[in-house]
């Protein structure tokens, strides 16, 4: 679910600096830079629990808008310290994100934040929407879940976590939240598709193959090399298709399996694909096939390829995203009423509140590496 997924990987990004920090890893990182003692001065513009923002009717605190903001924050440094070996140059919080862009690394965290806080409200509306709540078994997941971050920090109760999650920024209330959000999210794609897709039809899911371009084929290649001359795997792969030419059906397929199982040098024998995913001659072979269509040797830059063109599948994955038809129509269609519901959330920040700009903040940083 890559687009409906974002809430778990927000939580992954804001909860591992946690564990990091219990091992000593953000505390060296701030000892060496300076950026603690910014964050600080950021995080005392208010107190934790003030209300700093309403999204879709929910009131957002100043301590879940600002965690938000310190991941994005974290993520921009993070950035900054491996540009100059990655790509040679430095980064500064000024710059631009994108070449022509007016959005600079400066701006990134509270857009970051503004957003990562609309979608969480907005998974929590969507699902009053569709009448969803937490299923026991979430909550139950709930309770796992803070016992293996008790585990994974070393320390003995939740008690004790979340008062490592106080010291970075954090708290019991933004965890609960974040996770909860993430839970419910699942459980309303669970019940409107299933868990993996499978309350999906056979039609459905063909019907979005096919609208993406979709193939699904079987192939034999015969590899060309340093181990076999050219004639001589052409020579094979004619062999092979002309012991297919006579055949249909369920007599087809079985034997093009028995032939793959032979002299198929791939790593796999079946593929389901859109266009622009293999080399452009063995696309363009495939897409000529009809429905159990042999192709005649197919030369690419691998060998020659025998290709047989096969009915889409809802439940093969494709190679691409290594998911079934099934699964991505129902993580489309979940994607498109997620995101039609978005259309109407309403967001806006309470009388007096302006996004801090880390700009404004790096005095807090002067004569440190970090002050620029």
């Amino acid at each position: 679910m890559k687009k409906i997924i974002a809430v778990a990987v927000v939580i992954c990004l804001l909860f591992a600096g946690v564990l990091a920090h219990q091992n000593g890893g953000i505390a060296a990182v701030e000892n060496s830079s300076g950026y603690g003692d910014m964050y600080e001065a950021i995080y005392d513009l208010h107190s934790p629990d003030e209300i700093v923002m309403r999204v879709d009717g929910a009131d957002v605190s100043w301590a879940e808008y600002f965690y938000s903001y310190y991941s994005a924050a974290g993520q921009v440094e993070q950035y900054m310290a491996y540009a100059p070996y990655i790509y040679g140059t430095e980064i500064n919080w000024t710059d631009p994100i994108e070449e022509g862009e007016t959005m600079t690394f400066a701006d990134y965290p509270a857009e970051y934040a503004l957003g990562s806080c609309e979608q969480i409200a907005g998974v929590n509306g969507f699902a009053r929407a569709l009448g969803i709540g937490l299923s026991e078994e979430s909550l139950q997941t709930y309770d796992e879940t803070v016992e293996a971050y008790v585990q994974s920090a070393g320390v003995s109760t939740p008690e004790e976590f979340f008062a490592l999650l106080e010291e970075n920024f954090a708290n019991e209330r933004v965890f609960e939240n974040q996770v909860k959000t993430s839970l419910l999210q699942e459980q309303c794609f669970a019940e409107l598709y299933g868990a993996e897709g499978e309350k999906v039809s056979d039609e459905e899911a063909v019907a979005f193959l096919e609208e993406g371009g979709y193939m699904r084929v079987m192939h034999i290649l015969v590899m060309t090399g340093e181990n076999r001359e050219e004639e001589e795997a052409l020579a094979q792969a004619e062999e092979i298709a002309a012991e297919l030419a006579e055949l249909e059906g369920e007599e087809l397929t079985a034997k093009f399996a028995e032939l793959a199982e032979q002299y198929n040098e791939d790593s796999n024998s079946e593929y389901t694909f859109t266009e622009g995913s293999m080399v452009e001659e063995f696309e363009s072979a495939a897409k000529a096939l009809g429905e159990y269509g042999v192709s005649e040797p197919v030369k690419s830059s691998y060998g020659y390829h025998v290709i047989l063109r096969l009915p889409l599948d809802p439940d093969a994955l494709t190679i691409e995203d290594g998911e079934s038809g099934r699964l991505m129509a129902a993580e489309a269609d979940f994607s498109s009423r997620f995101t039609e519901y978005m259309l109407g959330v309403e967001s806006e920040f309470v009388n007096g509140f302006v996004p801090p700009v880390i700009t404004d903040y790096l005095k807090y940083n002067e004569g440190s590496e970090a002050a620029y």
